[in-house]
């Protein structure tokens, strides 16, 4: 009997998550009779989202090693060397799936490795400018791998490597430039990003932006929005700032919204493109390997964005005068503006996920005919 099961690791961020729950939304549009799951760890959000998306999700023992000292690292090891024989006895126990799909999180190693053991094919995702640790390691035994335009994935991956973009929600689309700003967003990821909300509002505050006649939409994330309602509150601002928790509908608030101001999560940077967003990158620091700057910079460097980075001595300066720069309701900034908007989406893959699929179809049709010598 052919299998039907496809096994998808996107662990640990949105920006893993996200593009994983896209492409098998797509692989079943295709295909409903496949049978997706998905692996990860209880106390990561995918617990929360992928779930919610109607997906079944499997737990898998992993650890984190990299940033740890050396007692960490030992134990992150034996949890990886746990994760792998749980993988190895799900694949002898309920049969081989059609390939492994890893868009990254500490999980992918050890269900890679046990696939790749068994020669079960493996395929990577890289959705980030720098590829992620785990997808580096798991390259060495993968088929083959998808990545974002501009990735360091076709240098430092050891299997083929092809530009096709991440995927992204299907309802996505380019929103046009309009004369002035009368809202910005902002995106700080999918945890929310206490010190870009409170750089926001100050910045907001100072250049007296509510006074102009423009709305400030921020995502604070859950475990922010009271930090981010005492700052609106000691700030005096009012109705004009508007405070959530979580936007689950992305595409409806890109559709009503003028300016960002935006971590640069892999996810976040492929739905601003898509959407043509005017966007100031405010990179978090912390982010593994620092992608989140490289994302920033290459794009500000090609004209498409612009980037402040948070650690600079003048960051709050910096942010000011970008949001004065492309907030001002005058022709210059409706010109830039527009040129940003043009520029980034140029960058866009709106169609990423329907091609990835289409090239996932072809891996399970055959194990012998495939342009890339699966």
């Amino acid at each position: 009997m052919t299998s039907k099961k496809i096994w998808i690791v996107a662990a640990g961020t949105g920006g893993h998550i996200f593009p994983g729950i896209s492409l098998a939304k797509t692989l079943l549009e295709k295909n409903p009779e496949f049978e997706i799951e998905f692996f990860g760890t209880p106390d990561r959000l995918e617990s929360r989202l992928v779930p919610e998306h109607g997906f079944k999700l499997r737990y898998l023992t992993a650890g984190r090693w990299k940033g740890r000292g050396l007692w960490g690292k030992i134990l992150g090891l034996f949890s990886l060397v746990g994760g792998f024989f749980q993988a190895l006895a799900m694949i002898f126990r309920e049969g081989r799936p059609l390939f492994l799909m890893s868009v990254g999180g500490y999980v992918s190693l050890p269900m890679a490795l046990a696939c790749g053991t068994v020669g079960v094919p493996v395929v990577l995702l890289e959705p980030n400018i720098r590829a992620g640790l785990a997808n580096r390691v798991v390259s060495h035994w993968a088929r083959f791998a998808f990545c974002s335009p501009g990735s360091d994935a076709s240098r430092v991956f050891s299997c083929p490597v092809e530009e096709l973009g991440s995927p992204l929600r299907s309802d996505i689309r380019p929103n046009a430039v309009q004369a002035k700003v009368s809202k910005i967003l902002v995106l700080g990821g999918s945890q929310g990003a206490k010190g870009l909300n409170e750089a926001v509002m100050k910045a907001f505050k100072k250049l007296a932006l509510q006074e102009k006649g423009i709305h400030l939409k921020v995502q604070c994330g859950e475990a922010h929005l009271a930090d981010a309602e005492k700052t609106k509150t000691e700030l005096g601002l009012g109705p004009e700032v508007e405070l959530l928790s979580f936007i689950k509908d992305i595409p409806a608030y890109l559709a009503s919204t003028d300016l960002v101001v935006a971590r640069a999560g892999a996810m976040t940077v492929a739905e601003l493109a898509a959407s043509a967003m005017p966007t100031i990158f405010v990179p978090f620091p912390f982010a593994a390997d620092d992608h989140q700057r490289k994302n920033a910079e290459l794009l500000a460097d090609d004209g498409a964005a612009y980037c402040v980075d948070q650690r600079d001595p003048q960051f709050t300066n910096k942010l000011e005068q970008s949001l004065l720069q492309l907030g001002s309701q005058n022709e210059v900034a409706f010109e830039l503006r527009t040129k940003l908007s043009k520029r980034f989406l140029s960058w866009a893959r709106p169609k990423a996920s329907n091609d990835i699929a289409l090239k996932l179809l072809s891996l399970t049709e055959s194990s012998k005919r495939s342009t890339y010598g699966v």
